[in-house]
């Protein structure tokens, strides 16, 4: 049987516009996805050791497609986690390896959030002038006293109390502990 030139013409174009016509997201990238969000609500749960599997899970899959953001933040989690349940040495492996794939790829806030959770780390560790340097090296990064309020701000500033209290020196917590609240109560009412 022959086909006329017009018909196989026809027929190309129906056959491409199958195969381009698909599922507009790769089947990994949904399977990640839905981890993720699995693992966000075990996280939101208190089921951290659950969250800890899917973040797992989601950082194997984002290393699959060689999705640098995704294993990023994935790293980030799983070292926040590691950070909630006091194991230190592996969230701060976690965290080291989030923030070196988040200065790759100039992604100055993801870099942000793991130096505060690493110098957070080091509070706990009992290393509360180094982690309160590391705090006040980020706070001008985040706009200082003009800056405006964000979760990243409100974390640095507990830290910074956390870190003040340890050392003594109350007053300098206290006024942290103030502008914290005052910044997530703005946070509040932005959301």
């Amino acid at each position: 049987m022959r086909f006329s030139p017009r018909f196989s013409v026809l027929l190309l174009s129906l056959f491409l516009a199958g195969c381009l016509g698909g599922a507009t997201t790769p089947p990994l990238a949904e399977k990640g996805e839905s981890t993720r969000q699995k693992a966000a609500q075990l996280f939101r749960e208190c089921r951290t050791q659950l969250a800890l599997v899917e973040y797992r899970k989601v950082l194997h899959l984002a290393q699959l497609r060689d999705d640098r953001p995704a294993s990023a933040n994935a790293l980030l989690n799983i070292g926040v986690i590691h950070l909630v349940r006091g194991e230190l040495q592996e969230s701060a492996h976690a965290l080291q390896q989030g923030q070196k794939f988040f200065a790759e790829l100039q992604d100055r806030q993801g870099e942000q959030q793991c130096a505060t959770h690493l110098a957070a780390l080091t509070i706990k560790r009992g290393n509360w002038q180094e982690g309160l340097t590391a705090l006040q090296a980020l706070w001008p990064q985040l706009g200082g006293d003009e800056g405006s309020a964000s979760a990243e701000r409100v974390r640095v500033l507990n830290g910074m109390a956390i870190a003040y209290k340890e050392s003594g020196q109350l007053a300098e917590a206290k006024q942290c502990l103030h502008r914290a609240e005052q910044e997530a109560t703005a946070l509040q009412r932005e959301s």
